[in-house]
């Protein structure tokens, strides 16, 4: 796995598609999970979805009583490896999560 800095430490992503086969359709309409290592010391769980993928899951979706849509940790327009790398860099640099 490729080691990424960044502003508090560094940071390795593991895709799914490490032991998943994703077509191109998929890349562009789907989720994927990802297992984000930082620092060496700590592992999160993270669910990574398509813009298209939100806009299905939204079109779809009727509020009711026992309905509740839980949204990704993070959007993509595709899950190339280089968006979702880049969208964690984002994630971790902008925000005050870790």
């Amino acid at each position: 796995m490729e080691i990424i800095s960044f502003n508090k430490g560094n940071f390795s992503v593991w895709t799914e598609s490490a032991v998943v086969e994703f077509d191109e359709e998929e890349l562009e309409n789907s989720f994927m999970n990802i297992k984000l290592f930082v620092n060496s010391n700590e592992s999160i769980g993270m669910n990574v979805w398509t813009v298209n993928y939100l806009n299905n899951k939204l079109s779809s979706f009727v509020l009711s009583e026992n309905k509740v849509l839980v949204p990704p940790d993070i959007i993509v327009k595709s899950l190339h490896y280089e968006n979702i790398k880049n969208a964690i860099l984002e994630y971790l640099n902008e925000g005050d999560y870790i």
